[in-house]
């Protein structure tokens, strides 16, 4: 994602300057004094990628490749807890439920599918809470950067970190990560959405984020037939131990090939 920030060769249209028209600036990389036409569709605030002579050239629409790319990538990361983690965790909450179909909780005792929903809302509550704080670094800080790849290697970490979580048959791990998850998501998507105004002309930020949001679309689209593939290979099966193997084994592959599946996009 590293082409998503501002280059030394963008610069800030300033303001008061039209479309067509032609203002001074110091270029970033050489530190010498250029003058920059403002090509159509561009407007104040808007940023313009420059050569060493103060020519325009078309980096910025990389910029917005990389955008369309990492929003591609990160779709997966709802799908996979919402079915075979989800799927996972309720099975190994039947079996450590005690007779009367409990399991411990945050100092109480509830059903699996229970725990399971109170999990998901302490998890949706946090990242309420912690939105302000986010936006925060984003409007008023240049950590920015540093924010955005925290959060989505984080996402990614913790994706693989579910992996043991499942062979161990830890409940209140798998619950964790289960919302960790889909919060480092969430986080990551409020930055790189922060980007916009930076890659995209004013003009044409509507028709980025609409086509940012179908890039989405078709990764989650992939990721739901990697999960019915998985599905497939899990197939009905009467024996319980071996079906609640297969189910472990698919939980475990479809973490592998979500969380590779990111990392990969995120570069």
């Amino acid at each position: 994602m590293q082409c998503c920030f501002r280059s030394a060769t963008e610069v800030v249209i300033p303001a008061g300057v039209e479309p067509g028209a032609v203002f001074q600036t110091q270029h970033p990389g050489t530190g010498n004094p250029v003058y920059v036409r403002v090509p159509p569709g561009y407007l104040t605030g808007d940023l313009v990628a420059i050569d060493e002579e103060g020519n325009v050239v078309k980096s910025c629409n990389n910029n917005v490749k990389a955008w369309y790319w990492y929003c591609f990538g990160r779709a997966p990361a709802y799908p996979w807890v919402l079915s075979y983690g989800t799927v996972f965790a309720l099975q190994l909450g039947k079996e450590q439920a005690d007779e009367h179909g409990k399991v411990p909780f945050l100092g109480t005792r509830l059903s699996p599918s229970t725990s399971l929903t109170v999990a998901l809302v302490i998890g949706v509550l946090l990242l309420a809470f912690l939105s302000p704080g986010i936006g925060a670094i984003v409007d008023f800080t240049r950590y920015r950067k540093e924010a955005f790849t925290f959060f989505a290697f984080s996402g990614i970490i913790l994706g693989f970190l579910t992996i043991g979580a499942v062979y161990a048959r830890c409940l209140w791990a798998l619950l964790f990560l289960l919302n960790a998850v889909p919060f480092a998501y969430e986080a990551s998507v409020n930055l790189i959405y922060a980007y916009l105004p930076e890659i995209a002309p004013v003009k044409k930020i509507g028709m980025v984020s609409a086509l940012g949001l179908v890039c989405t679309n078709l990764g989650q689209i992939g990721s739901l037939i990697f999960i019915v593939l998985i599905a497939l290979q899990t197939g009905d099966v009467q024996d319980k131990g071996t079906r609640d193997t297969k189910i472990r084994d698919g939980t475990i592959g479809q973490i592998c090939i979500f969380s590779g599946w990111w990392l990969i996009t995120s570069f």
